[in-house]
This record gives structure tokens, sequence and C-alpha cells, in this order.
């Protein structure tokens, strides 16, 4: 923000543009890591599923991601 974009930096604004990619940097990190995290969970979800029977109208019922077996990640 204002921190970076400062006179003394002027024209090029390094401290400003090595804030961004540092940002961006750390966002796409934190994307990736969340897709793994979704992909390893649906996985393990599909080998805990595979002998239970289907519940009717479990999505609907008030049950978090860690209690209903049956939700799946979505990306």
């Amino acid at each position: 923000g204002p921190l970076t974009l400062r006179d003394k930096y002027a024209p090029n604004y390094t401290p400003a543009k090595m804030t961004i990619v540092a940002v961006d940097s750390v966002a796409i990190l934190a994307t990736v890591i969340l897709l793994l995290y979704y992909i390893w969970q649906n996985k393990s979800r599909e080998k805990i599923v595979a002998g239970v029977e289907h519940k009717r109208d479990v999505e609907f019922a008030d049950l978090t991601d860690l209690e209903n077996k049956e939700f799946r990640y979505k990306y």
C-alpha cells in the first residue's frame, strides 16, 4: 500500500513490485496446497465410503464436512 509507493522509490517503485510478487506467490502457493489437500481428502473418503450404505437426505442434515462421510470437495 502507501508504505511501498513512496516518492523516494520513483520511478521504478521496486519495493512495491517486490511486495506484489511476494503476496501473489503466497496466494498461489496457498491455492496449490488447498488443491492437494482437497484431492487427498476426496481419495481418503472414497476408501471409507466404499462399504457404507447411502443415507437418504444426508445433504440436508446439519453435518460438517468431517461428520458427513459422503461429502466431497469440488475443485
